[in-house]
């Protein structure tokens, strides 16, 4: 087949992906937000400077909602619209950064189990037993604690307790399709392990890879948020979701409005990547829908 047959078939595969997709009403909604979330990330100055999520005027503390400030203001009379804003930053930049990195560690391990099989199997596979018996939160807390609260310290940690669920998925893709004739055809032919692994198996286990990464995002979100929550995450002052709500514990019955706006922004967050993610895993399968 030639080039422009083959790059002809790829678009007509993501017409068809994109029309199952459209079928979904609430993966389209969940899609919309995250399109706001992006727009959020992009052009968070032009919406709301950054200034006002940081810079304080006593004067104006502890408002509620108006037309100055759409979600009131917080203690030191910081906006919370602008703080809400630029907390997405920090919320998905840590969702999908993680999601990024445990992805291509877990991705590389499920690959090489499901290869290769035997003792490389039992060894990754005993090893990821070892980390799914600790809840994910404690394994995250715990090398937070180990290391230091901080950005790059809660990335490595939320990383090491995603890796076992990548690890699982793509073993499991690979196990469904490593012995079909094509495989056996590269490796007859004389085709490298390593060469078919990346060139035949991981592309067609990308399907239950894109779900389970989409779907993981909405998790990470949660994870970093509890961690910010207790202390152990994105540092003041810069603004970020779970401390927003950690900072608002206190004035809870004066202020309600410090809880609910950043509470409503990491469920919407999360449920939109769980949306999406239930979209695409019925687009690319039909069959597993109900």
């Amino acid at each position: 087949m030639s080039r422009q047959g083959t790059k002809l078939k790829k678009q007509n595969r993501l017409k068809e992906l994109w029309r199952r997709y459209r079928k979904n009403p609430a993966a389209m909604i969940g899609l919309a937000f995250v399109l706001i979330l992006i727009a959020c990330v992009l052009f968070g100055d032009v919406i709301a400077p950054y200034k006002t999520a940081t810079g304080q005027n006593i004067r104006a503390r502890l408002q509620g909602p108006s037309a100055a400030h759409f979600f009131g203001t917080d203690e030191f009379g910081r906006d919370v619209f602008a703080r809400v804003v630029h907390g997405a930053r920090a919320s998905l930049a840590l969702g999908v950064m993680t999601t990024l990195v445990a992805l291509s560690v877990g991705g590389v391990l499920g690959a090489v189990a499901g290869y290769f099989g035997g003792r490389i199997d039992d060894i990754i596979m005993r090893l990821m037993d070892v980390l799914t018996s600790i809840p994910s939160l404690l394994l995250s807390l715990a090398i937070v604690s180990a290391l230091g609260a901080g950005i790059r310290n809660l990335i490595i940690a939320i990383t090491i307790s995603r890796v076992p669920a990548f690890v699982r998925i793509v073993r499991s893709a690979v196990l469904s399709i490593v012995d079909q004739e094509f495989i056996e055809a590269a490796k007859a032919g004389g085709t490298s392990d390593t060469r078919i692994i990346v060139r035949h198996v991981i592309p067609n286990a990308v399907g239950p890879i894109i779900v389970q990464a989409t779907m993981s995002i909405s998790m990470l979100i949660l994870q970093a948020a509890g961690l910010s929550f207790l202390g152990m995450g994105v540092q003041p002052p810069r603004p970020e979701w779970g401390a927003m709500l950690n900072d608002a514990r206190e004035f809870m019955r004066v202020a309600p409005h410090l809880m609910i706006f950043p509470g409503m922004a990491i469920v919407l967050s999360a449920l939109s990547f769980n949306l999406m993610g239930d979209g695409l895993r019925d687009a690319l399968d039909p069959k597993l829908k109900s």
